[in-house]
């Protein structure tokens, strides 16, 4: 297709905070809907987008485009949002990506459906104290009502994420190497195989380091357990052990907060002030609804997996899986809720 071909009536349109989950939004439609994605260029802006045509659950043929902004962050996300919507004035409009979750509400993978956003770095410091008290200012912006009293039934989601290979969380692997060394046949990781190690826990030399580290402080220096006592009441505790990763995500229809800065301090108690049931924290979803709310004919839908508890072991292991997951969940989602009945198609005023 010619690369200076610019598509006129555009029903859906998909937008990503960073090119990295356009990537695997395209790339995940791709292999499980055999969709071809083309480029084009908006008129407007002179950015380039992807395009493809798909079919709803009804059979009724929908256009839905993908974009990205140039940088990352609330400001080029939301200069970025709003001419697109004004050059296509699609009718549906979805956020996918990832995010990061409170750890004692949701796990790795999980689904989170944002309910409400708000920017939870707007307010006033006062005081002389360490750490400074804080005023909250909060603007929370709400996902469209109509949209949300439908996705809270909404299942068929499903069906189109089991066929989604899921890591091995960091947490699992660690449990399950704690097993390890309480068997006396493995009482030192040395006596462990190799590829057995690589297969139950693939980031076993992470983990050993991180066990012979404060607060932790599992493991001796010649790698075996400081106290088996220890570990035995770990069966006995509060929380599962050893943990098992779920086999499929959960859903969650919950309030997440908005901050220009990644996070790896467990801000959560913090965040959860002026909005109690927040359950995950981005750096663009405030901005993406904040926006649509200029634009009362375009429904929207904000959808982000969770791919880290925002703490000091953040790393990278769920980003694909957990990017991925939002991406089926809102195309499913799509699908089902696009449609002529639901959805009818608008006049449109080209300017």
């Amino acid at each position: 297709m010619n690369l200076q071909t610019t598509v006129k009536d555009v029903d859906v349109c998909v937008i990503c905070a960073l090119p990295e989950e356009a990537e695997a939004f395209m790339r995940t439609l791709t292999r499980q809907y055999q969709l071809a994605f083309a480029k084009a260029f908006s008129k407007r802006s002179k950015r380039e987008y992807r395009y493809t045509v798909i079919h709803n659950n009804n059979g009724e043929q929908l256009t839905l485009l993908v974009s990205w902004p140039p940088g990352y962050g609330p400001v080029e996300t939301s200069l970025h949002l709003k001419p697109i919507l004004e050059e296509f004035r699609p009718r549906f409009v979805a956020m996918t990506g990832i995010c990061a979750g409170d750890e004692r509400k949701v796990k790795l993978g999980d689904i989170i459906i944002a309910d409400r956003t708000f920017a939870y770095d707007n307010g006033k410091f006062i005081g002389k104290d360490n750490p400074l008290p804080y005023l909250y200012d909060t603007d929370t912006r709400h996902a469209d009502p109509t949209v949300l009293q439908f996705v809270r039934l909404f299942d068929t989601w499903k069906s189109s994420v089991d066929t989604l290979v899921r890591p091995v969380s960091r947490r699992q692997q660690r449990d399950w190497l704690l097993c390890q060394l309480l068997e006396k046949s493995t009482p030192h990781v040395d006596d462990i195989p190799t590829e057995v190690l690589d297969k139950n826990a693939p980031e076993w030399r992470k983990i050993v380091h991180e066990l012979q580290r404060k607060p932790a402080l599992y493991l001796t220096s010649n790698l075996m357990l400081q106290d088996k006592a220890r570990v035995v009441k770990l069966f006995y505790g509060e929380e599962i052990f050893p943990f098992k990763d779920p086999e499929l995500p959960e859903r969650y229809i919950a309030p997440m907060a908005s901050g220009s800065a990644v996070r790896s301090d467990n801000p959560f108690d913090a965040i959860r002030v002026p909005v109690r049931g927040t359950v995950a924290i981005d750096m663009e979803g405030a901005t993406f609804y904040r926006t649509l709310g200029d634009f009362p004919d375009i429904r929207s839908l904000l959808v982000k997996g969770v791919s880290d508890y925002a703490n000091r072991e953040k790393d990278d292991q769920y980003h694909i899986y957990a990017a991925e997951i939002a991406a089926l969940f809102a195309f499913s989602f799509i699908k089902e809720y696009v449609t002529s009945h639901l959805m009818p198609k608008r006049r449109r005023i080209h300017v």
